[in-house]
């Protein structure tokens, strides 16, 4: 057996009995990705810390459809540092519920990217706090974007969008950050070619059609998002 692949099965022997798969994960970057079992591969990669894919380009060969609840890709533990790029292709059904970062991708570290992307989501949740309990994060895209390479040619379509003391994008929390890209960017970071669509309702807190916060520089180039806003949301 490759002796990668030998590792991989060492580390990751506890969850092999999921749908995940890890034969794409070979030879050298790009990686080539076609199948919701190689979503959950890499996303057990990085949870695992056998690989954040710093320096690395993972490419999506089909569109994908998820089924049941999604888990996020990375987080601030162990964040996502590489880039993935969609090639045009959609990833539908994504659905989550709970945790401090909801998205597709929980938590996009340094030299991370999302590019030639499109999402369709239905309500993605953070898990539901009371006002002293530490802040949640949630995006279409990636909850927490800590890198500042730019998202590019990537939409995001929630059936409902709710923002809960300030989440959204289709998107529910509590003391958060939220929008229909990206919760919360903490680098400089451009938008370009982008957008984000769906029903938005906020109760408060910080919430953006695009991005819910940023803490540096964004410039947003010929993008745009369409959202309803409300309030006193029930969740």
């Amino acid at each position: 057996m490759n002796p990668i692949l030998s590792l991989i099965t060492f580390l990751l022997l506890p969850t092999l009995l999921f749908s995940q798969n890890y034969a794409w994960y070979s030879g050298s970057s790009p990686y080539t990705i076609s199948t919701e079992a190689d979503l959950i591969g890499l996303r057990q990669l990085v949870s695992s810390n056998t690989d954040n894919f710093d320096g690395k380009t993972i490419l999506l060969a089909n569109d994908i459809a998820l089924t049941g609840t999604w888990i996020p890709i990375g987080s601030s533990t162990y964040p996502f540092k590489g880039i993935l790029d969609g090639q045009g292709k959609t990833i539908s059904g994504l659905s989550v519920n709970g945790g401090d970062y909801a998205g597709l991708f929980g938590y996009v570290g340094e030299n991370g990217q999302i590019k030639n992307l499109n999402v369709v989501a239905t309500k993605i949740k953070t898990q539901t706090v009371s006002a002293t309990d530490t802040y949640r994060y949630a995006g279409g895209l990636a909850a927490y974007y800590a890198s500042s390479k730019s998202i590019e040619n990537c939409g995001v379509k929630a059936d409902s969008i709710i923002a809960y003391n300030g989440v959204m994008s289709n998107v529910i929390g509590s003391r958060n950050h939220s929008g229909g890209l990206v919760g919360y960017a903490t680098a400089a970071l451009a938008i370009t070619n982008s957008y984000a669509s769906g029903n938005v309702n906020s109760t408060g807190g910080y919430g953006g059609g695009l991005v819910g916060y940023a803490s540096a520089t964004l410039t947003i180039t010929n993008s745009y998002a369409i959202h309803i806003t409300g309030k006193n949301i029930s969740v």
